[in-house]
């Protein structure tokens, strides 16, 4: 990610805000968060193509993902087979 960062920088997750790209989904959409700790997710595999918010804060994108975690290993299910 620092290599892509360096090489990128960062990305416009809204109208007049960027954001720092912080990981991908493993299908090639991008994580970013923004200053307000907001969580965005591009809606292509792209640095350059919309974001999307997916969580309002850091905080609230841990609890989603650790609520993923814990359904996949009840159900041995990902949430888009459920």
């Amino acid at each position: 990610m620092l290599n892509d960062l360096a090489g990128y920088g960062s990305v416009h997750v809204a109208d007049h805000v960027v954001g720092i790209v912080f990981g991908s989904d493993d299908g090639g959409d991008l994580l970013a968060v923004d200053p307000s700790g907001a969580v965005h997710q591009s809606t292509t595999a792209s640095w350059f193509d919309d974001f999307e918010l997916i969580a309002t804060s850091l905080i609230d994108f841990l609890t989603q993902l650790q609520q993923a975690v814990a359904d996949f290993a009840d159900t041995g299910l990902p949430p888009e087979h459920r």
